[in-house]
């Protein structure tokens, strides 16, 4: 397999894309770590196989019935190992056109952006963040139109717990004015 060559010929650390287990016949995800000896010569390698679904349902957790942002799990060269939601017709490979390689390109650590998304064709503001010591990235995409009718949504709600108060001090402040105006009067 791939990841085993990479970390024979020199790689510390990989991480496999989806691959089908050869025992359960379940889809997985592999991460190696390269044995050497002291000089440098390869000894074989330590390997954990994950589960997909364990983090699709931590992302299920963190995102309960939302369907405005995805999270997804991500490799350097765009392999999507876990996205939650799950899309129809699912997307195994970011491809080179998207917003989040523009991201990586300028600072490979963890950045934010806005474009649109090839996955789905609606604009997105999508962060990211390297996974320390790996080649994977976490991302999450949060839907444009659902952000920015929250924020106007909050926005109106505001202005209204605003506007009531302010008006009933500016009739007070009226009703004060006048008062006085009346009292000068009768003076």
């Amino acid at each position: 397999r791939d990841y085993f060559i990479a970390l024979k010929e020199g790689k510390q650390e990989s991480v496999s894309p989806i691959v089908v287990g050869r025992r359960a016949l379940q889809p997985l995800f592999t991460d190696g770590v390269a044995r050497r000896s002291e000089d440098g010569e390869f000894q074989g390698i330590i390997l954990v196989s994950l589960d997909p679904n364990y983090f699709l349902s931590f992302y299920e957790e963190m995102l309960p019935g939302e369907m405005h942002q995805s999270l997804s799990l991500v490799r350097q060269d765009g392999a999507i190992l876990v996205r939650y939601p799950k899309m129809p017709g699912q997307v195994a490979v970011v491809p080179q056109s998207a917003p989040f390689f523009l991201g990586i390109g300028t600072d490979p650590i963890s950045g934010a952006l806005t474009g649109v998304s090839p996955l789905d064709g609606t604009k997105k503001i999508i962060a990211y963040r390297r996974v320390a010591n790996h080649d994977l990235y976490v991302v999450s995409a949060g839907s444009l139109s659902h952000v920015w009718n929250s924020w106007l949504s909050y926005m109106a709600l505001a202005a209204g717990l605003l506007l009531v108060p302010s008006g009933l001090l500016c009739g007070i402040i009226i009703f004060a004015i006048r008062k006085v105006k009346d009292q000068r009067v009768a003076w």
